[in-house]
């Protein structure tokens, strides 16, 4: 993750359906992205375009280390 954002990877880039890889990272588990992520400026209140439903990356994880990491983002970025 790290060398695809030091090569210009949009840290907010969103695929067909909306998601980030924020989105992906917090879906997964994946603490270390998670806060690579929000180091490099993705948007922690990013919603995915899937339908009628707005998710937040924070709504599609169950860790809860991540969910800690994302509720302290954003209340940051309030």
């Amino acid at each position: 993750m790290r060398i695809i954002l030091d090569l210009g990877a949009d840290v907010n880039g969103q695929d067909l359906k909306g998601t980030t890889p924020l989105h992906r990272a917090a879906r997964r588990g994946f603490v270390d992205d998670v806060r690579l992520l929000i180091d490099r400026g993705a948007n922690v209140n990013a919603t995915d375009g899937f339908g009628s439903l707005k998710i937040k990356p924070i709504d599609l994880t169950k860790n809860t280390e991540v969910k800690e990491i994302l509720k302290g983002a954003m209340g940051k970025s309030l």
